[in-house]
């Protein structure tokens, strides 16, 4: 089965390294940048096109899309024209704009997407969904969900300046980058109806995107979420606490377990995790489940109709704290 990544960044790069490992997955790869390409030529030993036409004469079923964010539907567009499934890294987009051509395309073409989300793989979220889904804490009341770190710790090789990250043209800032827990807040509670969200550029890292957001979070489900994202910690954070109608759940990134209160017992069950987990596991076992997908012809958990949701998620953040009120998300388009 033969693949193709679109950008060889550092997650193009990732993904190449991780398919080279699947059983039976041969890799292509594009990327618009001389270095990089040559970088990756001489660390995997594959071929690397300055031309996407010439990558899709070789006929790949599948194309990973890892450009920048704001060319994500551009190629996206273009692999499933060429009758690609598709693995498109998050966020689906920054903007609405080609969503309908794309979603044509993918029903004609009757094509598999999966949107990337390694943090539903992990460990400790894939434990509290598996809490919250059993009904352990009753119906869920309240949600905490946050992450912070430092941009510039993130790629140190490179000057975070200059990243798309840092670029809000390119669909750069804490919101659409730090996705993951918005998609991990629709995974555990559904559908959002409404957000609150004071979103700001605080003049810290000498960037034009945003820094830091905090968001309230109406779901249709009758939970309130609150959602904290931020670029600017200089120490790594990311946990949920999530309470029900019977306990509550916590979970903390830097600890290795997953622990419930019960209050019928007044009692804590600690769920113990993976010690010294590779967290290149998430990412090969996301990519694992989408070549699955891909064999048996079924739909992906996270397709483009799930991530479109999150996308318009984001974007309702953006513009809350644009117009400083609460904004739903059907007025998103």
């Amino acid at each position: 089965m033969l693949g193709l990544v679109i950008g060889c960044g550092s997650i193009g790069k990732r993904h190449i390294s991780n398919l080279i490992k699947l059983k039976n997955c041969q890799v292509i790869a594009y990327d618009i940048s001389e270095n990089q390409r040559l970088q990756v030529e001489d660390k995997f030993k594959i071929t690397v096109f300055d031309n996407l036409c010439d990558a899709f004469e070789q006929k790949p079923m599948f194309a990973v899309i890892c450009s920048p964010t704001y060319l994500h539907i551009e190629h996206a567009i273009l692999a499933a024209q060429n009758g690609c499934h598709l693995f498109i890294e998050k966020p689906l987009s920054n903007l609405m704009t080609g969503m309908n051509t794309l979603f044509e395309d993918v029903s004609s073409q009757k094509l598999i997407t999966f949107i990337g989300c390694n943090m539903r793989f992990h460990p400790g979220p894939s434990k509290v969904k598996e809490i919250i889904s059993s009904g352990k804490i009753g119906k869920i009341l309240y949600a905490r969900i946050e992450t912070s770190s430092y941009l510039p710790g993130w790629r140190p090789e490179q000057d975070y300046k200059k990243s798309y990250s840092a670029n809000e043209q390119q669909g750069g800032g804490c919101v659409l980058d730090s996705i993951h827990e918005l998609d991990l807040a629709c995974w555990y509670l559904g559908d959002v109806k409404s957000v609150f969200s004071v979103t700001r550029n605080l003049g810290f890292l000498g960037i034009d995107a945003e820094e830091i957001s905090e968001i309230i979070s109406d779901f249709y489900s009758g939970t309130i979420a609150s959602i904290h994202l931020d670029y600017v910690s200089q120490n790594y954070v990311r946990r949920n606490h999530i309470i029900g109608e019977y306990g509550s759940i916590f979970w903390d990134f830097n600890c290795v377990t997953v622990d419930v209160y019960l209050a019928s017992t007044n009692e804590w069950e600690v769920h113990k995790l993976p010690e010294n987990y590779d967290l290149n596991e998430m990412y090969i076992d996301e990519m694992r489940y989408f070549i699955s997908c891909i064999t048996d012809k079924t739909d992906s958990f996270n397709d483009i109709g799930f991530a479109l949701k999150t996308l318009r998620y984001a974007l309702a953040v953006k513009e809350s704290s644009e117009l400083k009120c609460m904004v739903t998300l059907e007025e998103i388009e």
